[in-house]
């Protein structure tokens, strides 16, 4: 948490670990038509073959991992296997604080150690699961501070964000599709953010930072 509101403009960032392990895929292709699923069917099938020659069996646990665009979401869950027990979808964090400071920006000047202060704090509330707190606090804010037009307009599509992603733990948007659900007798907690998945440990239990840490440098 710290590393992601610090002020880089004091002093050099601080290093971080050297990826290893780490495979890189891009696709930018189109088709006929102008559509792109010729490089979703690029990437998720390369995905979808390392899942399968990693987890054959189908019996290991399996993190979905990617940005909170839906259309990746629907093509992770496309090609996945079918036979497998258990997934967990996790959004990078960094997604969901963009809208975090779009909402900070509205109350606090940009740039600002308010405005800082102020996505830090709900970002850590909603690592622990206080989706809807963070909502009714943003609402309420709003009013407070009289927020009307376009600037209100901003403000309910963000709590829009969150409110229709906060999911119970255990769900996953696999179910729809056939696919098996995340087994909610397991330590770890699931946070749906756009409807996606903030995993935060149970304690003595590997952490999301690390988690995510882990995936990146790791998958």
């Amino acid at each position: 948490m710290e590393a992601l509101f610090q002020d880089t403009a004091d002093g050099e960032p601080p290093s971080r670990p050297r990826p290893c392990f780490k495979y890189v895929r891009a696709a930018l292709q189109r088709d006929a038509m102008d559509a792109t699923a010729p490089q979703v069917q690029t990437i998720f099938g390369w995905m979808a073959e390392q899942v399968a020659q990693r987890n054959p069996a189908g019996k290991n646990p399996v993190v979905l991992l990617m940005d909170g665009q839906d259309s990746l979401w629907k093509a992770g869950w496309d090609y996945l296997p079918e036979e497998l027990a258990d997934v967990t979808e996790i959004l990078d964090l960094l997604h969901a604080l963009a809208s975090l400071w779009e909402a900070a920006h509205l109350f606090h000047p940009n740039g600002s150690g308010a405005a800082r202060a102020f996505a830090k704090d709900q970002a850590r509330r909603i690592l622990h699961g206080e989706v809807a707190a963070v909502i009714h606090s943003l609402r309420w804010l709003a009013t407070h501070h009289n927020l009307e037009g376009k600037r209100r307009e901003t403000l309910e599509r963000i709590c829009g964000y969150f409110h229709n992603n906060n999911r119970k733990p255990g769900e996953n948007r696999g179910e729809n599709r056939g696919k098996p659900r995340t087994d909610p007798s397991r330590p770890t907690k699931v946070l749906h953010l756009g409807r996606v998945a903030c995993a935060v440990s149970a304690p003595g239990q590997q952490s999301w930072t690390s988690l995510a840490r882990s995936r990146r440098h790791h998958g």
